[in-house]
């Protein structure tokens, strides 16, 4: 039996379902087994992501030890390290890697692109809106739907301005009022005319005696006509501005008290945040970003909220009466106004229980590393639809569901693209399809990673040619791509190890892959794996600088569009 040891800053910690550390700390694996030179015969690899970590075996071959080094240099969140031996898995290690400030941002800013962009995208691919506040079926609104249904309903208050009171069912009514000094006269012209025989000086020049009973003006009720909004129309929007103030309340209460109380999928429930003294962890982000700015756009509603309940409780006195559902009267039914409120009001008393998760899909999310990889694809397709390429059609992935992607394909002129997240390539086998791209070395059949599965596959179709275009995202800097050979890789498994097969002749050729990239954000210089005097070489293997500031994927686009010689036959 094999026994793992893990050591931060040369102590060694307990293994747990998540091992706590901070992206500056030391750390040293180490395998061992009793039996006298086992590991003298055996291939030992140690995978942090991509990245074959350097090891060493004792001379009696009972163990192996990495070289100590700060491996989470440029990890944030939940990162994998495996442990393989003779190319089968034997062991999986998961680190929760805390990082500071600065790089808290950096990626925090990834993210709000992916969530600003996420609906515009959606819509591009999908051709459907993402937005969702109804309680409908297992569904639970988010505090940011709700909050933004809340402004929705709120802005169509404001937007009537000063002419919302005449966009309000209103009606004539009699009251009677006491004596004032502003209708102090106003008595009954009728109890004056049928009267006027009996009707008698007081005993005070403030009263009057009529039919030999002696009335106080002072405190005589008389009656008025008045233009009364106090009508069922009213008392239901009213309504609803209570139930808007008194949910928001609720939900910045949340904010303020359980900032740190978060949701998990099932996949992470062994997985929880741990206390630290310094430092940033996943768990912080998610509750960041759905809380962010939060508060401000609360406190806005609630201002015009209370603006609005002033003005219909105190300026046109409409009586409260609890929260009323929204019931078409006659008179709402004529009134564009009145319909559009309750619609948005239905909506509204529909959403239920809120609760402070993201969006579900999107709390799949849990390393730096996958956040980096769609935050590239959504550049990617941007970049692509910028440059004229039409969406013509999208898959749906089968974990992310509708927050990403698995397959866009594009259309210009008489060329079709498509991009693929996350696609398996097979070793050739009975299944395998004319100008499928082949794996030549993954042909075991017991091996559970009998396949290779790089981030982005883009496939151009012209006519009958096609070509391949094979990119790998990486949360690195130019520099670690550099130090540890990382070019020089990827051109190993998806260059030499890869293939497209031609099942008109029945062959398999290198002829259509026409570039292998790595992507990263950190860096100010691009790697290429020829030098730079040689002529143009095929395929392009070289570094992409892709962050919030920079998108270098117009180096991939004038491939893309120039390239069209390739013998390969399309479908």
């Amino acid at each position: 039996m094999i026994h793992t040891k893990v050591y931060i800053n040369k102590q060694e910690v307990t293994l747990a379902s998540a091992i706590n550390i901070a992206d500056a700390d030391e750390v040293q694996i180490e395998l061992i087994n009793t039996d006298y030179g086992h590991f003298h015969s055996r291939q030992v690899d140690v995978l942090l992501e991509d990245y074959k970590i350097p090891h060493t075996t004792s001379e009696d071959g009972r163990s192996v030890k990495t070289i100590t080094n700060n491996l989470f240099r440029e990890s944030f969140g939940y990162s994998n390290l495996r442990i393989f031996i003779d190319d089968e898995p034997v062991g999986d290690l998961v680190f929760n890697v805390s990082t500071n400030e600065r790089k808290f941002t950096s990626i925090k800013d990834m993210m709000n692109y992916l969530l600003e962009n996420n609906d515009r995208m959606l819509d591009l691919c999908f051709s459907r809106t993402k937005y969702k506040s109804k309680n409908d079926g297992d569904f639970k609104a988010s505090f940011d739907s709700v909050i933004s249904l809340a402004e929705k309903i709120v802005a169509g208050f404001v937007e009537q301005g000063g002419g919302l009171k005449s966009h309000l069912r209103h009606r004539l009514e009699m009251v009677k009022e006491t004596a004032n000094g502003s209708n102090f006269f106003n008595v009954n012209p009728y109890d004056i005319i049928d009267n006027l025989d009996k009707l008698h000086q007081g005993y005070s020049p403030d009263s009057v005696q009529l039919l030999g009973k002696v009335y106080s003006l002072d405190g005589m009720p008389r009656e008025n006509h008045i233009n009364s909004y106090d009508l069922e129309e009213n008392k239901v929007l009213l309504g609803g501005l209570l139930s808007i103030k008194e949910v928001l309340l609720d939900i910045s209460d949340v904010i303020e008290k359980q900032f740190d109380d978060l949701t998990y999928d099932k996949e992470y429930e062994v997985i929880k945040p741990y206390k630290r003294p310094t430092g940033y962890v996943i768990e912080d982000l998610y509750t960041q970003l759905t809380t962010a700015g939060m508060e401000k756009r609360i406190k806005t509603v609630l201002d015009d909220v209370n603006e609005l309940l002033y003005f219909f409780q105190k300026e046109i006195k409409v009586t409260r009466q609890g929260f009323h559902a929204p019931k078409l009267t006659p008179f709402a039914r004529r009134s564009g106004f009145y319909l559009k409120m309750y619609r948005d009001l239905n909506d509204w008393y529909s959403i239920g229980n809120p609760d402070i998760g993201v969006d579900h899909d999107l709390t799949k999310i849990r390393s730096t590393s996958k956040i980096y990889e769609l935050f590239a694809l959504y550049k990617i397709i941007d970049a692509l639809h910028s440059d004229g390429w039409d969406v013509v059609s999208s898959v749906e992935h089968g974990f992310f569901k509708n927050f990403i992607p698995s397959q866009v394909g594009f259309k210009k002129d008489d060329s079709t693209l498509n991009i693929f997240y996350e696609k398996r390539v097979n070793g050739f086998g009975a299944s395998t399809q004319h100008n499928d791209l082949v794996a030549l070395n993954k042909n075991n059949p017991r091996s559970q990673y009998n396949y290779y599965n790089p981030d982005f596959i883009i496939v151009k179709k012209e006519r009958d040619m096609v070509n391949y275009f094979v990119l790998d995202a990486k949360y690195s800097s130019a520099y670690t791509l550099e130090k540890y050979g990382v070019l020089d890789s990827l051109y190993e498994k998806y260059f030499s190890n890869l293939a497209v097969y031609n099942e008109l002749n029945k062959t398999l050729d290198k002829n259509a892959i026409k570039s292998v990239n790595a992507i990263h954000p950190f860096g100010d210089k691009s790697l290429t794996k020829w030098p730079s005097y040689l002529p143009t070489i095929t395929p392009n293997v070289s570094s992409i600088m892709m962050s919030e500031s920079a998108n270098g994927f117009g180096k991939i686009l004038n491939l893309i569009n120039n390239t069209s010689t390739n013998k390969t036959y399309a479908d």
